[in-house]
Order: structure tokens, then sequence, then C-alpha cells
């Protein structure tokens, strides 16, 4: 299913200071706050770490820059940093990191979902659901989806909505499906292709439902009020590892 992206937002202030985004020529007060995140990133500080590692993999030079990213986000996960773990993992899963394989990525999101974030508990559905560094489990991906979703994540509106429409992992049911389509065109207003997808999902589906099928769908997605995980995790009732 659709894979949820965290997007480090460069140029946000860390410290009291704010360090640039990725350009061809630094300016002094950009080097200078550089020089600061690295100075604390090297002495431990995990949200140092994480935003130095976000930062060199987010355009590196060489294979230098990524190897120094990943090891600075691996640094800040090891400490409990959640969207460094989540970093990590979608970092590695493509395959591109050296020494690195799905199965590690895998990891990751499962530290990052137990902790209670929405878009590593979708990312580990997908995973769960492909088969992809972990044994393919299709009640496991709905299990994380489901958690996702609830927290109002919009691509596990997507990823429960096409698992419904299509009976993967669960029994195929339309009004959930509609649903679950209905929210994702709502929430994705400034992600036009998320959007278009849901729309035309959503529309192809419209044909096969009858009327009260449509209201109960609708009524199901003005009624859905997403829940934020509490700082206590439930863990996973299928694979306890």
């Amino acid at each position: 299913m659709k894979q949820a992206l965290f997007v480090l937002l460069l140029g946000l202030g860390v410290f009291g200071t704010v360090y640039p985004a990725v350009a061809e020529e630094m300016s002094q007060e950009d080097a200078k706050a550089l020089a600061e995140i690295t100075v604390a990133a090297d002495a431990g500080n995990p949200e140092a770490q994480y935003y130095l590692g976000s930062y060199l993999l987010d355009e590196p030079k060489d294979a230098g820059d990524i190897a120094r990213g990943i090891t600075y986000l691996e640094r800040a996960a090891k400490q409990g940093h959640v969207h460094a773990m989540h970093n990590l993992a979608f970092q590695i899963r493509p395959g591109k990191i050296p020494g690195k394989t799905a199965t590690d990525a895998f990891y990751w999101y499962r530290r990052a979902a137990e902790a209670g974030f929405a878009g590593a508990q979708n990312n580990l559905g997908d995973m769960y659901e492909t088969g992809d560094g972990t044994p393919k489990s299709p009640g496991d991906a709905i299990h994380w989806y489901t958690r996702s979703a609830m927290q109002g994540e919009p691509t596990a509106y997507l990823s429960l909505a096409e698992c419904y429409t299509n009976g993967v992992g669960v029994s195929r049911d339309v009004v959930e499906a509609y649903r679950w389509w209905l929210l994702a065109v709502k929430t994705f207003k400034n992600a036009p292709n998320n959007r278009a997808k849901a729309v035309e999902e959503m529309k192809k589906l419209e044909k096969t439902m009858t009327p009260q099928q449509l209201a109960d769908g609708l009524k199901l997605a003005d009624n859905f009020v997403p829940l934020k995980q509490t700082s206590q995790t439930i863990g996973d009732p299928h694979r306890d590892k």
C-alpha cells in the first residue's frame, strides 16, 4: 500500500538557530549553524544527530555523506528518537544503503511503530503486507494500518481503503472501503497525486454500492475522530518479538 514519508523541514529552528537547506554555496551564518549542530551531534545529542543525519541524506554529495547520515540517524535511533527510527527505515528500505537490508528497515519501523509514530505504523503494515523484510502477514498489516489510521495518518486511510476494497487481510467491505476513500479525499488537500488516486478509486466503488451503503460509509467518515496514541504502547498481538 502507500508508504508514508516523514519530511524533514530544513530551515527549521534547532537549538535557537536555523540551519540551511542543501545549497551549492553556504553563507557564513549557515555554515556556523551547521557547525553548531555537528558539535551537538558529536557530543551525543539525539535531536542534533537526527537533524544532521537527515540533512546529510537529503541531497548527499557523495558516499561519505550517505555513510555519515546513516551513522547519525542510527545514533539518534538507538537513543530512542522516534523520527530518526522512521527516517532510518525509510532510507534503508529501498536497498540503496550498503550493508543494510529490508530486515534492518523492518526493525526500525517496528521500533518507531511501537513507540506510537503513525507514519511508521503504516509503513510497517506495508512491509507485513508485501512480505518485505519479514514473512508476509496480511493480518499484521491490517493491525498496523488500523492503528496508524486511528491516529489520523492519511497514507493509512489509503492503505485501509485498498485492503477493504480488495479483501486483503480482511473480508471485502465496501462500506468500510468507502469510509477510508472519503477520508483520504478530504485529507490529501496538499498531496494532489494521492488525492487523485483516492477520488478515482472512490468513484469506481460508488458505482457498485447501494444508496444505503453510500449513506453508511458517509456517516462513518463524518463521525471519524482520530485518537492520538498515548505514551503507552500495546505491542503487536500477532507477532511479539
